[in-house]
Order: structure tokens, then sequence, then C-alpha cells
């Protein structure tokens, strides 16, 4: 099966290389903060710019580390096409252990030619990064015969996705008690593989802290941009996204002031009436996470093709409604059908801290890109079947048959 997980790897290349050659590599909206990390951010002991200074740091330091090695805006794209494509190696990893072979393969599949995953690998942004850390990460942790050393590198590897894009926080302590709970081995080896992971996970966290106290005298351990964004998700009336972040900004130079600010508007928001702002935000940013829309597409097309034809446009968006649709609701339907396994579980649990986290801040499509992979590797269990993918029960067909048809409303409203 290896030459055939070479050939997807090589078409997702060709695929993302193809877009790299077919645009100008110039930033826009605010991938430009991303490119001032490659002249503007000075060294890591001074402040760096406003619009940096706030930002998880990961992936402004990968650009700043090609940027000093000589490599041009072109070639920052090149490197993320070649970065996007090797993605489907770890997952294969992880889903062939897990799901089986032809199972992982389709779910490498659906990765390499889902427009979104492309077109992002061709933008100044963090997600083409992330994406591929955060698989790895789950290709080292979520091993029942893994050493402890591969434990101790998966929380290296997880705490890297993190300081590239922060909005996974919620899921570290989530996967935390998942190792101390996970029925693969005995007690006492769970609490020795959990504090590998714990090492591995400190280390980077570390670091950025003391950089941040001996910068700027606080204790900001991975960005200072938390409650900003979740302000964002619940703004006062009248107030829209932008002036939100004038008046974050312009409130103090001090990063942990401004996350007080921030933190005390949102709490204005919600406690004033927590039912009716539950209700709200759940109906307002389901459909954004989960719905059928295109802003990546258009984005691409609009920003950096210009206008493309009209049926280049629909052929995108209309394959990237049709992988998502087989995704989501495909992935989901196959993951609860599944057998129980500690890796289905962690998977769920990375879904439902996902969802969380966009309907209590704000959703954009490229926000599900976290639940993306592996709930590919559930749809792969639908589509080809393998033995054992499931032991179907009444129960699991009924709890199926109720979720697909509310994910379906959703995803098609």
């Amino acid at each position: 099966m290896t030459h055939r997980l070479a050939i997807l790897v090589g078409c997702a290349l060709v695929l993302r290389l193809a877009a790299v050659w077919a645009v100008t590599p110039r930033p826009v909206s605010d991938e430009i903060a991303y490119l001032h990390a490659c002249g503007e951010q000075g060294a890591l002991g001074a402040v760096w710019p406003q619009s940096l200074e706030c930002r998880p740091p990961g992936y402004p330091l990968f650009l700043r580390g090609l940027a000093l090695a000589g490599v041009g805006r072109r070639g920052y794209l090149v490197i993320q096409a070649f970065l996007s494509a090797l993605t489907l190696v770890p997952l294969f990893v992880f889903g062939r252990r897990w799901v089986g072979e032809r199972a992982a393969l389709a779910a490498c599949a659906l990765l390499a030619f889902y427009p979104p995953l492309v077109l992002y690998s061709i933008l100044f942004m963090s997600e083409t990064l992330f994406v591929l850390l955060l698989v790895t990460a789950f290709a080292l942790i979520a091993r029942p015969d893994a050493g402890h050393a591969a434990h101790a590198w998966g929380g290296l590897a997880l705490a890297s996705a993190v300081l590239v894009r922060s909005a996974i926080k919620l899921f570290v302590p989530i996967a935390v008690l998942w190792f101390l709970l996970n029925p693969w081995w005995p007690r006492r080896e769970r609490l020795v593989r959990t504090g590998l992971l714990l090492a591995g996970l400190a280390l980077p966290f570390a670091l950025w802290t003391v950089r941040n106290a001996a910068v700027y005298g606080e204790f900001i351990p991975a960005d200072c941009q938390t409650m900003y964004n979740i302000w964002q998700g619940n703004p006062p009336p009248g107030m829209r996204y932008f002036g939100v972040a004038d008046a974050y900004y312009s409130h103090s130079k001090s990063p942990s002031a401004r996350e007080a600010l921030a933190r005390e508007k949102v709490l204005e928001a919600v406690l004033a009436a927590p039912v009716s702002w539950a209700v709200r935000k759940v109906k307002e940013e389901t459909p954004a996470l989960l719905g059928l829309t295109h802003d990546t597409a258009l984005f691409f097309n609009i920003r950096r093709l210009g206008r493309a034809p009209r049926w280049v446009v629909s052929t995108i968006i209309g394959l990237e409604s049709a992988i998502w649709l087989v995704i989501a609701v495909g992935g989901l339907v196959g993951l609860l059908l599944a057998q129980p396994d500690p890796r289905r579980t962690l998977v769920l649990l990375l879904g439902a801290a996902t969802v969380v986290t966009s309907i209590v801040a704000f959703s954009l499509p490229r926000h599900r890109f976290p639940v993306v992979p592996f709930f590919a590797l559930g749809a792969g269990l639908l589509l080809v079947r393998e033995r054992p993918p499931w032991a179907p029960t009444r129960g699991r067909c009924v709890a199926a048959a109720v979720v697909l048809v509310a994910l379906g409303v959703v995803v098609i409203g």
C-alpha cells in the first residue's frame, strides 16, 4: 500500500505546486502581519510589532527562519506546498494502525484533493504548518505500541501546534486526561507516559514564557490573544470587528491589561443573559463552522487570480462542498459506528473541543481544519468498508441515523 500513498502524496504535491506557480506571491489581509516576521519583528528579545506580539509565535518564527536562510516569498509557498502534501504521511501512519490501510488511503485521497487545504498552502497563513504538526502529534501519541520517546516527541509536536495556532488550547488538558485514563497501559505505565507527554508539552511553552517574561515582564505562555478572539465573537451592539480591534489595541501597551479588558467585556456579554447568549451563539456559529460555506475558494479566486471564469469558481466550490459533505457527515457517522477504541475517543474529544471553542468565540470555515483529517478517517471507514470497521447494533444505527439527519440539516442549511 505504500506505493499508493506515494502516488497520493505526489498528486497532492503537483496540485499544490501548480497553484503556487499560478499566483503572485503577495500578502493580503492579515497575512501582512505574518510577513512582518521576515524583516520587522527584530530579535527574539525585542518587542515585536503590535500586529505580531499577541499572535501565536510559531508561524512568524517559521517564516523568519526561512527568511534568514535566504528563501524568497515564492519559496515560502513552495515549502508550504511540500508540508501540505507531506501531511498525508502521518495521517496514513495514524490511520493504518487504527482503521486499516484502505480506509487510511481513502482519507488521504480526500485530503489530497480537498480545495481548502490546497488553497491555504499558497497563503502566508499558519493553517498548513498547524495541520501537519497536529496530525504528526496524533500519529506519535495515539499508539498502543508507542515507545516512551514517541510520547515525549508527541507532546513536543502538540505544543508546537498550539504555538502555531492556539485555537486547540482547550484540547491540550483533554489530551493529558485521555492519557491518564487510557486502558492501553497499566496505571503506573500511564503515569510514566503522561509525564513524558507533559515534558514534551512543557518545553516549547517554557521557552516562550521565559522570552515573554524577559521582554514584557508578564506571564504569557503561548499567545496573549485568547480573550481578544472571544471578544471579537461577542461584541457589544453597534461594535464590529474593527471596532473591537481598535478598542483592544488602544487600551494599553501591556498584553495582559488588554486581555483583562477583553475578559471583562466578554463576561458582560455572557452574564447579561446566559441562556439566550448560548442559544444565539450555537445558532449563529454552528452553520459557519459546519455548513457548506466557501470563503476559502472565493478568497483565493478573487484576491489572487482576479476574476476567474465562473466555471472555475463553480468547480472549486462544488468539489469543496462534496468532499466536506463526505468528511463531515460520513466521518461522524463512521466514527460513531466504529468499534470502541481510545483513538476514536480522542478524535471525538478533539471535535468537541473544536466546536466549543468556535462557538464561544467565532467560526470561520477554516476553523474546522483540526478535525478534517481525522474525520476523513471515519469517512474512509464508510467508503471502503474494511473488516472489522464496526460492530453494528440497533442502538448505534439509530444514533448514527439521528446524527446524520441533524448534521445534514446543519451542513446543507
